[in-house]
């Protein structure tokens, strides 16, 4: 009977010990997706960020486009009305953009007023479209001296990815 008993108590013991270890994986799971989430993600605007675009552009592929996208007149809207009205802004634009982009692309921010767009060739003229249409959203929100300046290339036309960023960033100008 003692037996039986220090088995029953050993088998708690252990089913304890294991349901502990369940619920602290399931932690570290959790928190390893947040970590992610917060690598891959512009704390503003939520958009995939910077590192998340190095990554995207490793699977461009050959009939992909990239779109660097920068927004004009940030700093007088952070200079004149502070700079929640200059974060309004850019979320404002961010937003407007991905809702434009319906899967044919995918929206970064990669940085203080630039944005980026990885897409497939086939949506070029389509991107441009939406990224004037963003633009137009802005203006309608009382953000009237907003604009967006935007250079494009087409992944064929470069030969590594700091290559092709460096002509979409040139196309802007």
């Amino acid at each position: 009977m003692a037996v039986t008993v220090e088995e029953l108590l050993i088998g708690l013991v252990l089913g304890y010990q294991f349901a502990e270890l369940k619920r602290e994986q399931d932690r570290n799971v959790l928190l390893l997706q947040h970590s992610l989430k917060i690598a891959h993600s512009d704390a503003l605007t939520g958009l995939a960020n910077c590192y998340a675009l190095y990554i995207a552009l490793a699977e461009l592929l050959q009939n992909g486009t990239l779109t660097f996208i920068d927004i004009d007149n940030l700093k007088l809207y952070n200079d004149y009305f502070g700079h929640r009205k200059g974060d309004e802004l850019l979320q404002t634009f961010g937003n407007a953009l991905l809702s434009e982009l319906h899967g044919v692309g995918v929206l970064h921010r990669i940085g203080g007023d630039e944005f980026a767009i990885k897409s497939h060739h086939f949506a070029a003229n389509k991107v441009v479209e939406y990224i004037e249409n963003a633009v137009e959203i802005l203006r309608q929100k009382d953000f009237v001296s907003a604009g967006a300046s935007y250079g494009m290339v087409i992944s064929g036309d470069a030969e590594t990815i700091d290559e092709l960023k460096e002509i979409a960033d040139t196309c802007i100008y």
